[in-house]
């Protein structure tokens, strides 16, 4: 499909790139090749690169991993790389980060802005309340909200995520 979308020139058109889940490895490899080709497909006079959004789903803290130990490695050290943002939960942000085990918001702030990488990480917490944090170019903005207990939907990193890209 992605060799369709690149012969009728459209790779030249993609203002945004946003990745999901991945259940392989080989997966991750077609996503990563795809991203270098639309990178480097020629682009309008003044319209500027794609914006790139790695959400890597690999997990989250309640369940533990989603993916294979290939797959995630493979997110972690080919994927995540290329973005312009990389949008996770905070179990994943502790995947790819390497700051050790991080909960409060603060705490999550200064390990993102040490990384020299843009994230937006769900799930982070302060004194009862729940939230995201956006750490990008040297700055960290947080919203949180009063957390709720108890069986709640799932969805709403991913929703956050659309909405900014």
């Amino acid at each position: 499909m992605l060799d369709g979308v690149e012969a009728n020139g459209l790779f030249s058109l993609c203002d945004a790139v946003l990745t999901g889940y991945f259940a392989s490895a080989d997966q991750v490899a077609v996503a990563v090749e795809a991203i270098g080709r639309i990178r480097a497909a020629p682009r309008p006079q003044g319209q500027g690169a794609p914006f790139v959004l790695v959400d890597p789903i690999m997990g989250d803290a309640d369940v533990g991993p989603y993916v294979p130990a290939d797959t995630a490695a493979a997110i972690a050290r080919t994927l995540a790389p290329l973005a312009d943002l990389v949008g996770c939960n905070l179990w994943e942000f502790m995947q790819l980060s390497d700051c050790g085990p991080r909960q409060q918001v603060e705490e999550v702030a200064a390990a993102a802005l040490a990384s020299g990488r843009d994230w937006l990480v769900t799930s982070v917490v302060r004194d009862g309340e729940i939230g995201a944090l956006l750490a990008a170019g040297g700055r960290a903005h947080a919203a949180l909200t009063p957390r709720l207990h108890g069986r709640l939907p799932r969805g709403a990193g991913d929703l956050l995520k659309l909405r900014l890209l």
